[in-house]
């Protein structure tokens, strides 16, 4: 599980690595979906820890092509920020 703490300080650690995030799609298994991610990023996803795991918001490593992933071209991911979902959690929308 990963916090803000942890992406700022991940990202100032290793100069030139940082943490981006993803969206699972709710219309697929979240258990296949993270297999697919973790079979092509060959990393774990990391639940945002911060966020209503609901919302489905995962971080995964900065040099990982989001847009060329199986993942994403099959729909099972969005691309997005997760001040995205900070928003939804602050509007106390779920």
């Amino acid at each position: 599980v990963i916090g803000v703490e942890e992406v700022l300080s991940a990202a100032t650690k290793n100069a030139g690595t940082s943490r981006r995030f993803i969206r699972l799609n709710p219309r697929f298994s979240a258990e296949e979906t993270l297999d697919v991610l973790k079979a092509e990023a060959g990393v774990e996803p990391i639940p945002v820890s911060w966020l209503d795991q609901r919302l489905g918001f995962y971080s995964i490593p900065g040099n990982f092509s989001v847009h060329k992933s199986r993942a994403y071209i099959d729909g099972r991911i969005y691309g997005m920020d997760v001040s995205s979902g900070a928003a939804v959690a602050a509007l106390d929308l779920l």
